[in-house]
């Protein structure tokens, strides 16, 4: 780790009227455009980025038609050795004209920086080499970031990253991850199983506890179909034997346990078996008769499936 990461200081670009007028229209034009939502593989860009930072953002301006930078005052470091109250200034380009700046003044975020490459228009932007070092790129072509990380999170990722490579791929790194995907914010959830996706071996390091866990994932009321879509891929591809007993607990039930609960068992299986079929083509709910629908198996899958389309 470069001691550039703590030196870097708040020296500031010239002051440019150019500059202000450019980040007035681009604020202005991209009134009515949603920001970057970053996001982006997070925890993937957080493990590979040199520094991991809370911050808050301060004095963001346009430097061009694309280029941006701004100062962030570190609040902690997850990763890296900028201390608390070093500033740091970054770069990042906005490429469609019309959308506002993904940072704003006083926003905190959480970030995964790196350096800005060398062969690139930040060389025109940044002439001066030594001015250049001192300036860092956001991960992910400028998505790799959080807007208002929970403290929890925080934590929660600060004690994952801390873990040896080696570790993050063993029980305690694979429980961290699924508890980020129980009860971190949505997008930060979606980017712990993303991460969870990348392991080779996590049905044999998903314990009892954890499964747990990644059902109370899948059962999260502001899930959101791009966390439920990432769950059941996961699940389809994993197959992860420890999750069957807290599934089939909720399955067999007396009530009728909510639709996604059928659907792992449907992406641990490859199927959903006739009698189980037939329960969920009775349930009034639509999205019960879907999961049957998608996953029918048996002799009497064809006559159960026109059986709902009738219906």
């Amino acid at each position: 780790m470069s001691a550039r990461w703590a030196a870097c200081g708040a020296a500031g670009l010239p002051s440019a009227a150019l500059a202000v007028l450019l980040l007035a229209l681009v604020v202005a034009s991209g009134a009515s455009s949603p920001r970057s939502a970053g996001g982006v593989r997070i925890v993937e860009a957080l493990e590979a980025a040199p520094a991991a930072l809370v911050g808050v953002v301060a004095e963001p301006r346009a430097i061009d038609a694309h280029g941006f930078s701004a100062l962030l005052r570190v609040e902690s470091s997850l990763t890296g050795s900028s201390p608390p109250g070093a500033v740091v200034r970054i770069g990042w380009e906005e490429l469609a004209a019309s959308r506002a700046s993904r940072f704003a003044e006083g926003e905190r975020v959480l970030i995964a920086l790196e350096p800005l490459p060398g062969a690139s228009l930040w060389a025109t932007r940044f002439p001066d080499p030594k001015e250049r070092s001192q300036v860092f790129g956001v991960a992910m072509r400028g998505e790799a970031f959080l807007r208002s990380p929970a403290s929890g999170d925080v934590d929660l990722l600060r004690h994952y990253l801390k873990l040896a490579p080696r570790d993050r791929e063993q029980a305690l790194g694979v429980a961290l991850l699924v508890e980020l995907a129980a009860r971190s914010d949505p997008p930060l959830a979606i980017g712990a199983v993303q991460r969870l996706g990348r392991h080779t071996a996590l049905a044999e390091q998903l314990d009892a506890d954890a499964a747990s866990r990644l059902v109370v994932a899948l059962l999260r009321s502001d899930a959101g179909p791009e966390l439920t879509s990432q769950l059941l891929d996961l699940v389809a591809r994993q197959r992860p034997a420890a999750l069957r007993a807290p599934l089939e607990a909720l399955a067999t039930g007396e009530g009728l346990a909510p639709p996604v609960v059928f659907a792992a068992l449907a992406a641990l299986d490859a199927e959903v078996d006739p009698d189980r079929t037939e329960r969920l083509l009775a349930a009034s709910a639509p999205a019960y008769r879907e999961v049957a629908a998608r996953n029918a198996s048996g002799p009497d899958a064809p006559e159960l499936l026109a059986r709902l389309s009738r219906s």
